[in-house]
């Protein structure tokens, strides 16, 4: 983990910029062969993985080329081969490994306040602590053919299809009623193997709604997922690697999406459910193929937004952050990754509903990189940050804040983390039970796509769809919680 305040030599700041340049420097005028460029004499070996990013022009078009800054950096020992991604939707630049001596050249080939530049940090989900008691949910009859009926109760106001999931986790049951669950495992040891508990929720679910898991990628051939789970997007450092590929090594993210919308553990049972793989089976990722899911994830909304009638809108579930040391845990210092939060709040401003964990380090949300951004606001003239983003605490089921979640200002709201119960890696069937904001926070994804599936008004409106959560959730049940400037609000569907 860095903090970004250190390197500050190496944030330029932006500024009014002049006409478009594209560099200084020029290749010689050969035929392209393809073969790689010979180094100059004496040139660094010592790489080092940087994000860049050129601003753009008042009128948002590009003022640098960024093909043509890499072409004019191979006669000084640039390798076209340690080039990451291009990154054009949510941002004009790239990401590469490079020597100091090609960063000094490639500052001087723009004018000052041409570039920034970041180290390529790493980020890590939000879900260390496994647990196994209590269980809170009756494993086996997860698999039963028919988890959901219609009750016999009137429909709430106006919910006109409502339905009810017996044996669901005590997470769906939390969200669907306002009050307390009534338990008390210490005084009822007997029945804590094996609880009870029901969903009740409207039959629209989430339907025409895609959510994109943006973790270590999803078993989608699990059963609970009905079909309705895929792969849209693989990071190329994670798809190269043997040990790696496409599939989902850690399992966290299979339970995140598990939440957001399986048939037997999730939310939003009819939403479409798409991997985002820019995490490894260690459960870290680096900023800059998280940035690059994120700029996929954005092109493929653009499209869906125009070509498909039937769509509903976007959800992002981000069940990941960049802590801060354990050795400033007590002092207010902040961990960011700029560049990768500009990407969020572009993909965030042009409709895509945004939803991360909060961190579970048990410190101020604001300063954990990228929940703070649910309070971040920015009036630049590059383009407006909006302070829309949902950050998610976590909740155990005495309506307990989780000793390891974090809190605080930025906490939009707090939902079901400890002794979460889905979907994992294995086989069809699998399933592992969790605890941290990264079960809270699908929570919230799914929460946000079913609200989606029943009022198309918010399809885009991202400020909106954050008020309703707001002003949806349980309030005045929270425990644990004693900064007076946390919501203290527990979410909740509004049956």
């Amino acid at each position: 983990m860095q903090l970004f305040a250190i390197f500050s030599t190496l944030l330029l700041s932006v500024a009014a910029l002049p006409a478009p340049h594209n560099g200084e420097y020029h290749p010689p005028t050969q035929p392209d062969t393809g073969a790689t460029p010979t180094l100059p004499s004496g040139h660094p070996t010592k790489y080092t993985p940087y994000l860049f990013r050129f601003p753009r022009a008042k009128d948002g078009s590009p003022v640098v080329n960024t093909e043509d800054i890499l072409t004019s950096l191979q006669p000084h020992g640039f390798n076209k081969s340690h080039l990451h991604h291009k990154f054009t939707a949510t941002m004009n630049g790239f990401s590469a490994d490079m020597s100091e001596h090609c960063v000094k050249i490639l500052k001087g080939m723009l004018p000052p306040s041409g570039v920034i530049i970041e180290p390529i940090v790493t980020y890590k989900v939000q879900a260390p602590l496994p647990t196994n008691t209590p269980q809170l949910a009756d494993t086996p009859n997860f698999g039963s053919a028919n988890p959901v009926s219609k009750p016999v109760q009137p429909p709430a106001p106006g919910i006109t299809r409502l339905q009810t999931q017996s044996d669901a986790t005590w997470g769906l049951q939390r969200i669907s009623q306002k009050q307390m669950i009534p338990v008390d495992f210490n005084a009822s040891p007997s029945r804590a193997a094996s609880p009870v508990f029901n969903y009740t929720f409207d039959e629209s679910a989430g339907e025409g709604v895609d959510i994109y898991i943006i973790d270590t990628g999803i078993n989608i051939y699990h059963k609970s997922f009905g079909g309705r789970a895929d792969r849209v997007y693989t990071a190329e450092s994670l798809k190269n690697d043997p040990k790696e590929g496409v599939v989902d090594r850690a399992g966290h993210g299979t339970h995140c999406a598990g939440t957001t919308g399986s048939r037997a553990f999730g939310v939003a049972k009819k939403a479409k459910i798409h991997a985002i793989k820019v995490m490894g089976g260690e459960g870290g990722g680096l900023s800059s193929d998280i940035a690059a899911g994120i700029e996929f994830m954005l092109e493929r909304h653009r499209n869906r937004t125009r070509d498909d009638p039937n769509f509903k809108g976007s959800v992002a579930s981000m069940s990941f952050g960049l802590d801060v040391p354990d050795e400033e845990r007590d002092g207010d210092s902040v961990s960011t990754s700029p560049i990768l939060e500009r990407a969020i709040m572009k993909a965030n401003a042009e409709g895509i509903h945004t939803v991360i964990a909060a961190g579970n380090q048990g410190i101020d949300a604001c300063r954990v990189s990228p929940g703070f951004l649910s309070r971040k606001v920015y009036n630049g003239s590059d383009f407006e940050y909006l302070a829309s983003v949902i950050t998610v605490g976590a909740t155990d089921i005495y309506d307990n804040r989780a000793d390891f979640s974090n809190h605080g200002p930025c906490i939009t709201t707090y939902a079901p983390g400890v002794a979460v119960l889905s979907t994992f890696v294995g086989n069809e069937n699998s399933t592992k039970v969790l605890q941290g904001t990264s079960m809270a926070a699908p929570h919230v994804a799914g929460l946000v796509a079913y609200f989606l599936g029943q009022d198309q008004s918010l399809k885009t409106d991202v400020i909106g769809m954050k008020k309703k959560v707001m002003n949806t959730a349980g309030k005045g049940f929270l425990h644990n919680i004693k900064d007076e400037m946390d919501t203290k609000i527990l979410a909740f569907n509004g049956v």
